[in-house]
This record gives structure tokens, C-alpha cells and sequence, in this order.
């Protein structure tokens, strides 16, 4: 009778699996942007309010396509190739040439726990994704410190105050409560509160 390897999620519950993946993405974006911000002289978590906080997976998979792909491959990714190491396993683990170069008995006691190699995918997915998410902020958050000291900047928006004040800028981040932006010709970041301060928002043409 063909043996079939026995690695398979224990993790019924969506609902469940939902939620392992949101709280990863909220640390994983908290981190991301704690230090794209921090690298440009903002502590970003004090501009914060807890909504923005707990939207953060929201935004990270809406505003960002590439780590919106990764998040959803790279788990998929490591299952199959588990999947294949434990297929390959079963079919070659009564031969004398695998024998000699894997150790047989403690593949057989990770594929018979039902919980190892399921931990190991989710250690596996998150250790990729931490990488990933730390080197998109380290690059981008230097890429951008440059691009402001160089002033090359192009503006992108114009904000209209609600004191009738307009100011062409370059916007660099955005959350409930307070915006980011750059002047032109400017190096210094400024900040401002958007309720009860700007009345518009527009985006000026290429």
C-alpha cells in the first residue's frame, strides 16, 4: 500500500489562520515603518493613533503590490516545497543510497509529529518576510534620506490650508491625523495636523 506523507496544517479554523497573518503583518508594518521614518528623524509611532496602528495590514497590502505578492506566494511557496521534501522522503526513505545520506529516523519523526513541520513553515514564512520588510525599509528610508538632502524632490501635491494658504509639495507619508511633506527645495521634513488645518488635497499633473 503506498504511504503518503503525513504533513498537513492542524489549523482548521480560517478565522484563526486570519488572524495569526494579521498580527504578523501589524508587527512587520510597525517595524517597517518605525524605521523608514526613524532613519529620516521621525519617531512616526508618536504621530500614531491606534486606529492607524491596527489598520496597518490593511494599508501595507493595499498601497504596496510587490509585499502584497510576497505575503501571499511566500507561503504558498514553503508549503509546496515541504510538501515535495516529504513526498521525496516517503518514496526513497527504504533506500540504501537515501539511507546513507539523510537521516532517516528523524525525518520520520518530523513527518509523524503533525505540529513540526507546520511550525516550521510558519518560522520559515516569518523569517523571510521580517527580512524582506526590514530591507525595504533600510533601502527605501536611505533612498529617500538622499533624495531629500539632493533636493530631488519633485512636487506632487498641492495643499490648500483652510486659511486659504497653498503650498506645492512633495508628500511623503500620510496617516489619520498628521501629513508628511517636503517644500520644495527643502531638506527638512514638515509636518502638519490635518483636522481643522487642510482643507485639500490635490494631486498636480505630470
Amino acid at each position: 500500500m503506498k504511504e503518503k506523507s503525513t504533513f498537513k496544517f492542524e489549523i482548521k479554523n480560517l478565522q484563526e489562520l486570519i488572524s495569526i497573518g494579521y498580527l504578523s503583518l501589524l508587527v512587520f508594518g510597525i517595524i517597517r515603518e518605525s524605521i523608514t521614518y526613524g532613519i529620516l528623524g521621525i519617531n512616526i509611532m508618536y504621530y500614531s493613533s491606534v486606529l492607524d496602528i491596527l489598520l496597518s495590514p490593511i494599508i501595507i497590502l493595499t498601497t504596496d503590490l510587490a509585499i502584497a505578492v510576497f505575503v501571499v506566494v511566500i507561503p504558498i511557496l514553503f508549503y509546496w516545497i515541504l510538501r515535495q521534501i516529504g513526498k521525496f522522503h516517503h518514496k526513497h526513505k527504504t533506500k540504501e543510497w537515501y539511507k546513507k545520506r539523510i537521516d532517516v529516523a528523524g525525518m520520520e519523526e518530523s513527518f509523524g509529529n503533525k505540529n513540526s513541520l507546520p511550525i516550521l513553515l510558519v518560522f520559515m514564512t516569518h523569517g523571510l518576510l521580517l527580512g524582506i520588510f526590514l530591507s525595504d525599509a533600510v533601502i527605501g528610508g536611505y533612498a529617500l534620506q538622499k533624495k531629500i538632502a539632493n533636493k530631488e524632490q519633485k512636487m506632487s501635491h498641492q495643499i490648500t490650508f483652510m486659511d486659504k494658504e497653498k503650498l506645492k509639495v512633495k508628500i511623503i507619508g500620510q496617516n489619520s491625523q498628521y501629513l508628511f511633506y517636503i517644500l520644495d527645495q527643502q531638506t527638512e521634513i514638515s509636518i502638519s495636523p490635518i483636522q481643522g488645518n487642510i482643507k485639500r488635497i490635490e494631486q498636480l499633473k505630470k
